[in-house]
């Protein structure tokens, strides 16, 4: 039952469940009929978290968000590092606005990036907060042209249209902006390219003095440390659950000193 309980509060229960169909389908290979229905049940249980993703956001906005799709099933940018990127999943809306609650600060004044924006589904979400830019950079050719196709619907149905910038490159080779700025990461990526994405971020910050927030909604030990070495003061916010996402990460805010 302790194992049981650890999981369930490490993956919630449909990471639980998911886990437990992908162990049963290798298991089952010497018998494809048993193997055929758990990867069967596996698809559905894919279709079914999308789904409720889709009742939140897409239905309301008539956008396309939602998915989970690896990376090597994407064409990548040139310079794009397939090895320190993780796969596309949308990022969870409830989620993102505990985030949005935690920051104190007039968010007309700031302008907004998310480092693997994948299909803007956190873009839009921000836009609701009314920054002055939302900017997105995404590597994967196929889901940044989704975002493309995504801004006039958001805008034609948003009782606020915003004002997006979307690049489509690898994020170690974007120019910080010198403007008060709200940094989104969805553990999009690790090792050098992160290393190189914060180096930027301090050259930005020694060029132009300004408040910079980082979020990180992630959960891995090694990038979380490569957070806290670049020198910003930290704290970890207490995220409830989203029980349609299949884990539970941590939520982590750093400030420049200017803050």
């Amino acid at each position: 039952m302790n194992k049981l309980y650890r999981s369930v509060v490490k993956y919630n229960p449909l990471g639980v469940y998911k886990r437990f169909l992908r162990v049963m389908q290798r298991n089952m290979r010497w018998f494809p009929p048993a193997e055929r229905l758990f990867r069967s049940l596996h698809e559905r249980l894919v279709r079914y978290q999308q789904r409720l993703d889709f009742d939140e956001f897409d239905s309301r906005y008539g956008t396309d968000t939602i998915g989970v799709i690896p990376l090597k099933e994407m064409t990548i940018s040139a310079s794009g590092s397939i090895a320190e990127g993780l796969y596309y999943e949308a990022s969870s809306i409830r989620i993102f606005r505990q985030f949005m609650a935690a920051l104190d600060i007039p968010f007309r004044d700031f302008d907004f990036i998310d480092f693997g924006s994948g299909k803007g589904r956190v873009l839009f979400a921000a836009a609701e907060y009314g920054f002055r830019k939302l900017i997105g950079i995404e590597f994967a050719r196929e889901i940044a042209e989704i975002a493309e196709k995504n801004v006039p619907l958001f805008n034609r149905n948003s009782d606020t249209p915003a004002c997006f910038e979307l690049h489509h490159m690898d994020a170690s080779g974007y120019e910080i902006p010198d403007t008060p700025l709200v940094i989104f990461f969805y553990c999009p990526f690790q090792g050098k390219v992160l290393d190189r994405v914060l180096a930027n971020i301090n050259q930005s910050l020694a060029r132009h003095r300004r408040p910079v927030y980082l979020l990180f909604n992630g959960q891995n030990p090694k990038v979380i440390g490569q957070f806290t070495a670049n020198g910003f003061n930290y704290r970890e916010i207490r995220l409830k659950r989203d029980w349609r996402r299949y884990l539970h990460y941590r939520g982590l805010i750093f400030t420049s000193t200017e803050s």
